[in-house]
This record gives C-alpha cells, sequence and structure tokens, in this order.
C-alpha cells in the first residue's frame, strides 16, 4: 500500500508540472534560478524556497511553460509542488531535476503548527536525481518535520507559512530543509 501511494504521489506530481494552468505564472522566470531566498510574505505572491543542507533552493524550469511551484488548498487538504531543473541535454532531459512536495490529506482548516511525520495523514517527499535518493517523511525512517500555516485566506484564495524538514534514508545523505517558506495565491 505505501508504495502504490508513493507512485501514485509521483504520477501527480509529473502529470502537474507537465500541465498548463493560466491562472498560475511560474515563479522564476530568469536565466537561472535564484539565487537568494524569497521574502517570508503573507501576499499570495506564489514563491517558495528553503535552505537545503545550507545552499539556496528554488524552484525553477529553464525550458517550460508550465509552473515550477504550485500551491493547493482544496477542503482543507494542502498540496504544495515545486520543481527544480537546470541543466538539460537536447533532448530536454535534465541530470539535475529535484522535486519536492508537500501534502496534507487529513483536513487543516486554521492556522497553526503541524508535524509532517505520517505520510498516510502528512508528509513531505524530496526526489533528488542528482543523488538518485528519493525521501519521504515517516516514523520509520526518522524523517520528520514541521509545518508552520501563518495565513489561511480562504476568501482570497492566499495561503503562506514557514517549514523545517529533515529527511533520513539508508544509503543516501541526509538531507535538512531548514528556513522553509511559502506564499501562495493557490488553485483549487
Amino acid at each position: 500500500m505505501r508504495k502504490e501511494k508513493i507512485l501514485i504521489f509521483f504520477f501527480l506530481l509529473l502529470s502537474i508540472a507537465g500541465c498548463h494552468v493560466d491562472s498560475i505564472k511560474p515563479v522564476i522566470q530568469s536565466s537561472q534560478p535564484v539565487s537568494i531566498l524569497p521574502p517570508a510574505t503573507q501576499e499570495g505572491k506564489n514563491t517558495l524556497g528553503f535552505m537545503l543542507n545550507g545552499q539556496v533552493w528554488t524552484p525553477y524550469l529553464k525550458y517550460s511553460e508550465s509552473p515550477s511551484v504550485a500551491g493547493q488548498y482544496f477542503r482543507g487538504t494542502i498540496n504544495i509542488i515545486a520543481n527544480r531543473m537546470v541543466n538539460l541535454d537536447a533532448r530536454g532531459v535534465s541530470s539535475t531535476h529535484q522535486s519536492f512536495a508537500i501534502n496534507f490529506y487529513t483536513p487543516i482548516r486554521s492556522i497553526g503548527t503541524y508535524k509532517l511525520n505520517n505520510w498516510a495523514q502528512s508528509g513531505a517527499t524530496f526526489m533528488n536525481q542528482i543523488t538518485k535518493c528519493v525521501y519521504q517523511t515517516d516514523s520509520i525512517s526518522g524523517s520528520n518535520g514541521t509545518f508552520t500555516l501563518t495565513k489561511l485566506d480562504t476568501l482570497n484564495r492566499v495561503m503562506s507559512g514557514t517549514f523545517n524538514i529533515t529527511f533520513i534514508k539508508n544509503g543516501c545523505d541526509t538531507e535538512r530543509i531548514t528556513d522553509g517558506r511559502f506564499d501562495f495565491k493557490y488553485f483549487w
């Protein structure tokens, strides 16, 4: 059952990454990824960023009209997806593809701090094609994190917050996400 959830999640991640939604604009439109974290705002600016092992990580898709980051809030469930692809070969295949996601399947209806440690209810995933490692928060591996929703405006469709996550997986380096922040004009 757990492997099925992971496969379904990545299928959804890839299908969303390939979608074109007019109301969602790419966050990064420069020729290189942004090297500073976006400010921690609460205005629906469609931003996301974090420190990954002490280095700035921001979403970026070099050759795509698809958004590099998206946030969704629907009936209390939250889905945040971000992609980073920089180096593409002639076929458009990235050797540096990284994907990040946070999902809440148990409804959240108010601001507050929530744990990311039970994939069936809430969790985070980080796929690193550079290291060939796929991480997920759960109580078995010791991967865990916190997610703080600082703004949830359902009238104007804005959600903002912060997160910190430690990903642990046997055979892979530990990945530490700190100073994570997001600010979305979410879709549904």
